[in-house]
Parts: C-alpha cells; sequence; structure tokens
C-alpha cells in the first residue's frame, strides 16, 4: 500500500518551517526506537509545545509483559479492525465490518514476533515534523485515502 502519495498535502499545509516552536521541536526530538521487525514507521510527527518535562516508558515496560505484546503483534494483530481513538470519535463512520476485515486481513499479512531488540532507530527530521493542530485535520483525509486503498 502506498500511503506516501497522501504526504505532499499535508506537507504543504504546515506553516513555514522557520517558526520559534518548529525549531524548538526539531532541536528536540527524540531519536524514536522501534523493534528491530516492527514494519511501520512514522510518515510524519505533530508536535505540540507544552514547555513542560515529557516522560517516555523504560524498555523494562515491554519486557514485564512480552507474552501479552507478542500475541497482540502475531495472532491478534489487527483483531479489532479499524481503531479509531477517542481523540478522533468523529471518525467512527469510517468503522464498518467490510473496513474491519480489510483492516484485519492487513495487519495479518504483516504480523510480526518482536524481538524485543530496540534497536531500529528512527531519527525525527525537521521535514517530517507537522504541528499537531495540521496533523490533526489532515488525518481522516489519509483515513479515507487509506480505507480506499485497500478496498
Amino acid at each position: 500500500m502506498n500511503v506516501d502519495g497522501a504526504l505532499p498535502s499535508l506537507f504543504a499545509a504546515r506553516p513555514a518551517s522557520t517558526g520559534s516552536d518548529h525549531r524548538l521541536a526539531t532541536a528536540h526530538a527524540p531519536i524514536l526506537l522501534f523493534d528491530s521487525r516492527e514494519p511501520f514507521l512514522p510518515l510524519a510527527v505533530g508536535y505540540t509545545i507544552f514547555r513542560k518535562h515529557a516522560f517516555a516508558p523504560t524498555v523494562e515496560v515491554f519486557l514485564d509483559d512480552a507474552e501479552r505484546i507478542r500475541h497482540l503483534c502475531t495472532e491478534r494483530a489487527g483483531s479489532g479492525g479499524l481503531h479509531i481513538a477517542p481523540l478522533f470519535e468523529q471518525l467512527l463512520s469510517f468503522k464498518t465490518p467490510e473496513v474491519d476485515n480489510m483492516v484485519h486481513a492487513f495487519l495479518q499479512r504483516h504480523a510480526f514476533e518482536p524481538s524485543y531488540v530496540f534497536s531500529k532507530s528512527y531519527i525525527i527530521s525537521t521535514e517530517i515534523l507537522v504541528p499537531w493542530v495540521t496533523l490533526h485535520k489532515w488525518i481522516p483525509n489519509r483515513l479515507a485515502r487509506i480505507i480506499k486503498e485497500l478496498r
């Protein structure tokens, strides 16, 4: 599935990347570590400047729950169909039995056995940083496009 075609509209909609919030987000963007077998990496990263410290979980969180996570990444991958987070409950109309089946089949094809070796680094570059409000507005169109491609 090619979702890259949707990115130009997102990046075109963001404000100029010279603002102080964008510079701050770029300067402090973390390097994300993914499981070495993770098939999905970010295409864009939204930021909001809270001007407070944020805390990230440690690897131990994953290891403490390793068997459940393994099960979710393998046998149960996509078992819930399309996941709509509460933040996007206005998109619940996208969640139909047909879409749930397509999403389940897609995620089953991409299921993976976690290695619990978080060696896949992902450096968040300034090019993919987008203000959260811009990313939030873009997500419904991206979701519609992905569903269309799954059909």
